[in-house]
């Protein structure tokens, strides 16, 4: 492992043990899209059946392994080393996809519904085709809903219409995997790759049922390789609307009987349809019997008018079914009675992704109407839009306060904004309120897609990109991300170049407060490529987005690569700013150049630390290009009162001035920085997660301070060192009330804490609280990560911890337990210069071991096998 540094940041970066100890950094488990076509192979299709279907998706399980257990000689003391969660409620995601219909409205599908019961028992791939609004999507619905205690272990849904199904395929097998781990590889193929074996190879006799919906041939061979092959635990069941797929055989579905048709009517007007039978036939043969407008007139006009004016108005409209597309002509019936605000919002929103709208985007694009640029479409009246759409039936409230088209829906609105300018209404509006467009609609179109983007912009600006989100800001804010990416992927040169790099830094910072730094990376990227076809090699903007792609590489602890564009930042910063002293956007390229200069110095801290023990000269060359850059962008920081968005510079900036003293073992001077830095941000927030990286980092300090006070001869001072252990204890624990409200108990930044908080119990020998807290760190760090290597480091905490435990009789067979369990994992886990680093460790304290107890000389050898080549003849020599 790398060296860690156990200070923290606005933006969290390192871990260090101490300033005294040989410390590791994280192998961190991120995220990644699949740019190009997956390589596919041509599986035996015999166990293929075609049905077409929509799904949902399941909810988090969690099942840790749990330790061999010595109760019978120790019952007393004995203290479970790895809790064990039983999973009691099926993962099924199917409330975030609900059913259109309530079961006893779902008439006329019994037979199809068992008929694809029996192909599921029998076949691990159904396929289900049939076209549009025929209800292959309901069907899967009501099939999963009906039958969902034949899938104990979960069901899940995937949609293509989101263009995410890789990573909603990853989220989906981490639901209904025993363990809510996180695969080590962050490559989105490797990690599918890598739960894909998970499954087949575990022992679970649960079966699951996985639903992808709106897939075309092209979408399931993207996905083909990473399906689980277990035909007897694995169903999927695939909905196409085109099922002519290669050696594939599907089933179609077809429109409803009509007797099951009028028995579907008659639900909702059971009299008029009774009394009016004949005239119930004629409105489901011009129908078709098709379910979805059916559904569509039962809902929007059985309400409103009889049976016999809605015949008349269905007659009347010249609806043609041979064709799909034209299954729009039955929204028409609405469509005739919107007013002019409604049609022109329900186009606007119609240009969302094809995903749940959060309610605060529709009220944002209400808001942006206003009378001086679209005169009578004032935002009041757009505010009366969403409630028509819903009592229509054209759009639905769905849960987290969201609202959703139909795709086909959706689809119709869009049909209509290009074809606006065959409306009388709109026509007249764009004449009587936009005089200069000469009824031209295309610039009718532009200006709503610039409108829908800037709002979008807005959205994203409101404080969503600022650093440092809690649990809830990305919570409420995941339902933004679609669309975001639906703007800046096929409206971006609709964009301003402001709000193009205001969306790309909140993807970016999304994908990076989900872990999922190599989708991050990727987005800083495409961002970068853009701005510069736009601008060229020098501007602001690519400073900026050169600043944010380096910290991600700094977080990855991938310091060679954050280097380099930190270095492009500072060069190509200062080379503008000498160029354009009176430039509106000269105080915030200067904050950006102080960031560069301050994260560069800290990377720096960080080389040092990872160098100093092989290498000290190299390393204190290190130590002083750190110091250079951080008293640089202090000076740069303290010329003007910097904005929200850069409102933590200046204490991170004294944050990592006083680990620079910390390193160099300067404690009082660290004191003061991390006291000012505090200070600050008290005055900043009263409460917020910023102040836990405060108190952390003020611990830390404390931490190492009494290490030095308890490991040197020449400074030995127990009384010290005991009330330098109890400042950090006091500190920790007021960061981890914190980071738990915050993040909630299953965070890394909470494990982060309770782990130094469990090595200064070490230091005040507090034997039992100090296990307790690493098996608390375990507990989060096996719920987020599975095989990682600082699994294995916490593993090898709570091993040292038993073997110096005093006056206890078991601590031995503990100590050799969590030894064997870090050796499994480091035996499946890649080897690196930090897994050499740990490796050595645990060789070390095994060798000191087997001299007390014979019973650890086999530990002891797997761990010099697997130590093997890393170590030359010379040192095997001297240790044998």
């Amino acid at each position: 492992m790398t060296n860690k540094s156990s200070e923290e940041n606005p933006h969290p970066i390192t871990n260090e043990q101490g300033a005294f100890d040989n410390v590791n950094a994280r192998d961190i488990s991120v995220g990644g899209d699949i740019t190009q076509e997956s390589n596919t192979t041509n599986n035996n299709n015999t166990n293929n059946i075609t049905i077409t279907i929509t799904t949902s998706s399941l909810s988090p399980q969690q099942d840790n392994e749990t330790e061999q257990s010595f109760a019978q000689k120790d019952q007393q003391n004995y203290q479970v080393t790895s809790s064990s969660t039983k999973k009691t409620i099926p993962p099924n995601n199917l409330n975030t996809h609900p059913s259109n219909l309530d079961e006893d409205y779902f008439v006329g599908r019994e037979a199809i519904l068992e008929e694809l019961k029996q192909a599921l028992e029998n076949k691990n791939n159904v396929f289900i085709t049939g076209r549009s609004g025929v209800g292959k999507s309901e069907l899967a619905r009501q099939y999963a809903q009906k039958h969902r205690a034949l899938y104990p272990g979960g069901i899940w849904y995937i949609d293509a219409l989101k263009k995410d199904i890789f990573r909603d395929l990853e989220q989906g097998y981490r639901k209904i995997l025993k363990e809510d781990i996180s695969a080590p590889d962050d490559e989105i193929d490797k990690k599918l790759n890598f739960y894909c074996d998970r499954w087949n190879n575990q022992s679970s006799e649960e079966r699951v049922l996985i639903i992808l919906d709106h897939f075309t041939e092209k979408d399931y061979n993207y996905l083909k390789p990473y399906l689980s092959n277990n035909e007897k635990l694995f169903k999927v069941l695939v909905i196409t609307l085109d099922g002519d797929w290669t050696g594939i055989k599907s089933k179609t579905l077809n429109v409803l009987e009509q007797t099951a048709s009028i028995k579907f009517l008659s639900l909702y007007q059971e009299d008029e349809v009774k009394n009016n039978g004949q005239i119930a036939e004629q409105i489901c043969n011009h129908l078709e019997n098709l379910p979805l407008v059916l559904e569509y007139v039962a809902n929007s006009l059985m309400p409103t008018y009889d049976i016999k004016k809605i015949c008349e108005q269905i007659k009347n409209i010249n609806i043609i079914f041979s064709n799909d597309e034209k299954i729009n002509s039955i929204f028409e019936l609405d469509w005739q009675h919107l007013n002019t605000e409604t049609k022109i919002f329900s186009c606007l929103l119609s240009l969302a992704s094809f995903t749940p709208i959060p309610v605060a985007l529709g009220e944002a694009l209400a808001e942006k109407f206003d009378v001086t640029e679209w005169g009578t479409l004032s935002s009041k009246e757009m505010r009366k839009v969403l409630p028509i759409l819903v009592k229509r039936y054209m759009i639905k409230k769905i849960p987290g306060n969201t609202h959703q088209f139909h795709p086909i829906v959706q689809y119709f609105l869009r049909y209509k904004l290009v074809e606006l300018n065959k409306d009388r209404d709109i026509l007249d509006l764009i004449q009587r309120e936009f005089p200069e467009l000469s009824q031209d609609v295309n610039v009718l179109i532009k200006k709503m897609e610039q409108l829908f983007c800037q709002v979008i912009a807005e959205e994203a600006r409101k404080s969503k990109i600022l650093p440092n989100p809690t649990q809830n800001d990305l919570e409420e804010f995941k339902y933004f991300i679609p669309h975001i990416i639906r703007v800046v992927t096929d409206m971006e040169p609709n964009l301003e170049d402001e709000d193009l790099v205001d969306l790309f830094t909140c993807l970016g910072r999304h994908y990076q407060d989900n872990g999922h730094y190599t989708e991050a990376i990727n987005q800083y990227k495409e961002c970068l490529k853009i701005i510069k076809e736009r601008l060229g090699e020098q501007h602001p903007y690519i400073f900026k987005i050169q600043n944010a792609l380096a910290y991600i590489y700094l977080l990855s602890e991938e310091y060679e690569k954050a280097e380099s564009p930190y270095t492009e930042a500072l060069e190509g910063g200062k080379r503008w700013l000498e160029e354009n002293p009176d430039s509106s956007q000269y105080r915030e390229t200067e904050l950006n150049f102080a960031i560069s200069k301050d994260y560069l110095g800290y990377l720096y801290l960080c080389l040092y630390l990872r160098h100093k023990f092989c290498n000290e000269n190299e390393a204190k060359l290190f130590l002083n290009k750190a110091e250079l850059l951080l008293k640089e962008a202090e000076k740069l920081f303290a010329e003007e009162k910097p904005n929200a968005e850069y409102q933590d510079d200046i204490p991170r900036n004294l944050d990592h001035l006083a680990m620079f003293h910390r390193l160099q073992k300067q404690w009082n001077k660290a004191e003061e920085f991390y006291k000012k830095a505090l200070e600050i941000r008290e005055g900043q927030q009263k409460e917020h997660p910023i102040l836990a990286e405060s108190y952390h980092n003020s611990a830390t300090n404390y931490f190492d301070w009494a290490i030095f006070y308890s490991s040197t001869k020449e400074n030995e001072d127990n009384e010290k060192a005991k009330q330098n252990y109890k400042k950090a204890e006091e500190l920790y624990l007021k960061a981890l009330e914190i980071k738990k409200k915050f993040y909630g108990k299953k965070n890394i930044k909470v494990a982060k804490t309770l782990d130094q908080l469990a090595k200064t119990y070490e230091g005040l020998c507090e034997d039992d609280k100090a296990i307790e807290k690493y098996k608390e760190a375990l507990d989060i760090r096996k719920t987020i990560w599975d095989k990682h290597l600082d699994v294995a480091e916490n593993m090898k905490n709570l091993a040292d911890c038993y073997l110096y435990k005093e006056n206890y009789e078991y601590s031995y067979e503990y100590a050799k337990d969590w030894f064997r369990q870090a050796l499994d994992l480091m035996e499946s886990i890649e080897k690196s210069k930090d897994w050499k680093r740990l490796i050595q460790k645990i060789y070390d304290e095994l060798d000191y071991l087997r001299e007390s107890d014979i019973n650890a000389e086999s530990l002891f050898k797997r761990a010099s096998n697997l130590l093997g080549s890393s170590l030359d003849s010379s040192s095997l020599s001297k240790r044998f």
